[in-house]
């Protein structure tokens, strides 16, 4: 086998052991009460275990052990509320909506909205006439449904060092002038984690299957 074929296989088996090793990632879910409606409020959200669930709102807590590895690989934060539109007799359909403000992720990047959306994106239309420096967002629905705020890349990375401080942030459901707003049936915290592969052991597997392929091959000779 020529150098270049060897070199050609162990870039294509160490490739595909990094393509399907570690390469999903896992949501957490933390549920919270919204203010009521036409009310801003500070939320608090700590980074912690004790209630945040994996894969689902109601899906298995998260250990503390399994807080305390997973928070080093944050990859994505949203936060939204669940409602839906309500039909008011004899005048219109009324909208639900949230206004968001000053997201601070336990003092290490915040957002203040005072000059722009600092790189949020709303899901799934933006709404203006909040409160000041606010980020709002609206939604269409006649069932509950989840609408909110996903945050910048600027938001992910390792918060291991933020173990037991907390998430805050400024919510205000929406509630039009005729004194109604949309129904609300709760707010949610989701951050997205993607864990990161051993380098070391799919170096390892890589070897591996590079030097049983050579084995078989002959290239190594055969033991006397």
């Amino acid at each position: 086998m020529s150098s270049s074929h060897l070199l050609r296989l162990i870039t294509i088996v160490f490739g595909l052991s990094v393509s399907t090793a570690g390469a999903g990632t896992i949501s957490l879910y933390y549920s919270f009460d919204l203010p009521p409606a036409g009310s801003l409020q500070t939320v608090t959200i700590p980074l912690a275990a004790g209630g945040w669930h994996e894969g689902t709102d109601t899906g298995p807590l998260v250990t503390e052990a399994e807080f305390d590895s997973d928070i080093q690989f944050v990859v994505g934060l949203e936060i939204g509320g669940i409602g839906q539109d309500v039909t008011v007799p004899g005048c219109c359909v009324q909208a639900y909506a949230f206004y968001l403000v000053g997201p601070d992720m336990a003092g290490v990047v915040s957002d203040d909205f005072t000059s722009g959306t600092g790189g949020w994106y709303v899901f799934p239309d933006i709404v203006y006439g909040g409160p000041p420096a606010s980020l709002g967002v609206i939604g269409y629905d006649f069932t509950p449904t989840l609408i909110g705020f996903v945050a910048p890349p600027k938001y992910n990375g390792d918060y291991s060092g933020q173990v037991g401080q907390a998430l805050t942030f400024g919510l205000e459901p929406f509630e039009s002038t005729l004194g109604v707003g949309g129904l609300y049936d709760g707010g949610l915290v989701i951050l997205t984690i993607a864990p990161e592969p051993s380098t070391s052991c799919l170096l390892f597997v890589g070897v591996i299957c590079v030097g049983i392929f050579l084995s078989n091959r002959g290239v190594f000779g055969n033991r006397g």
